[in-house]
């Protein structure tokens, strides 16, 4: 209602362990800490 919709980080690696999804994570934490100050980003996509 006021502002963009809320901000999403999407893993797009299906049923994954978790070792794994922590790298996802890991690998990006630079831009995602960049997410909440990002007015044109409201999805991101990890691979």
């Amino acid at each position: 209602m006021y502002g963009s919709p809320p901000k999403v980080i999407w893993l797009r690696c299906g049923n994954a362990p978790t070792k794994e999804v922590e790298s996802l994570l890991r690998s990006g934490v630079e831009v995602i800490q960049t997410l909440p100050d990002n007015p044109n980003l409201d999805c991101l996509e990890l691979y």
